[in-house]
């Protein structure tokens, strides 16, 4: 598989464990909420999001090293989100992944707490790797994990009463795709590229983000109460719906080719191109 192939992500696993153990040494007498949190964090997730980051990394021609951090901040936000997803208070789910939820093992107060930890420990790791780019990466990371993205994207999720195709598309490019598009942005940010470059290749990733969750809606489609929020049913059933995906994912590689600023886009049109063909 494409994302077991990257070349970077043991390079971002041990930078990963690095900087966690570096922010939450061994020997801290919270201990069983730094367990929660690697519980969560190293539970054999796809990783894709860090692979995105590698990929726009290299498609800027930018070293790697470069954008380990920003990696790393975007995962932890990844993690933090799932694990308040899986709490009773939203969707109430038991398994992840193919092991029992974070609240099922720690508890729900511990579960929450390592969310939060999490998500603050990602600035963390931001305000230490990158105090030249300090504050447009804050800024940007603000905006893609908050009220303007994912969090955003969650209560429309949550409070949703109509399922209109413009509403699920809302929700889906908020709560799914605006940290998607930070992997983009952030290496285009790291990349000095001008302010309407960094705007256009962040639009290409969050329209990357979008597709990734059209695929995750034909995957669960038939799985309860998914339905509802689904896209499927707008574009005519799962067969239309991925050949929409197909073609949508053929117009961003287009959009690759003409963006001066990519020097490789190989590795995120490798990356796209799983994603339609992607059976899990």
């Amino acid at each position: 598989m494409v994302l077991e192939s990257n070349k970077y992500l043991q390079k971002f696993e041990d930078f990963a464990k690095k900087e966690l153990t570096a922010i939450y040494p061994e020997d801290i007498f919270n201990k069983t909420l730094l367990e929660s949190m690697l519980y969560s964090f190293q539970s054999g997730g796809k990783r894709f999001r860090p692979s995105l980051v590698f990929a726009a990394t290299e498609a800027l021609g930018l070293a790697l090293e470069r954008s380990l951090g920003w990696a790393l901040a975007i995962e932890m936000i990844h993690t933090y989100s799932l694990i308040h997803d899986d709490l009773p208070c939203m969707d109430d789910d038991d398994v992840r992944r193919g092991k029992p939820t974070n609240h099922k093992v720690y508890g729900e107060s511990i579960a929450l707490l390592s969310g939060d930890a999490l998500l603050t420990e990602a600035f963390t790791v931001i305000a230490k790797q990158y105090e030249s780019k300090l504050a447009p990466l804050i800024l940007e990371l603000t905006e893609i994990s908050g009220l303007k993205g994912m969090i955003g994207g969650q209560f429309l999720d949550m409070e949703a009463r109509v399922f209109e195709l413009t509403y699920v598309k809302q929700m889906h490019l908020l709560k799914t795709g605006a940290l998607i598009s930070g992997c983009f942005s952030g290496p285009a940010i790291l990349a000095q590229l001008t302010a309407a470059e960094v705007k256009k290749f962040k639009n290409i990733g969050l329209h990357a983000g979008f597709l990734f969750q059209v695929k995750d809606d034909v995957l669960d489609f038939h799985e309860k109460n998914q339905e509802l929020k689904s896209v499927v049913p707008h574009l005519g059933g799962v067969k239309k719906t991925e050949n929409f995906i197909e073609q949508e994912t053929k117009k961003i590689i287009d959009q690759l080719s003409g963006c001066s600023f990519i020097k490789n886009p190989s590795l995120i049109v490798s990356y796209l191109t799983w994603n339609y063909q992607r059976d899990h």
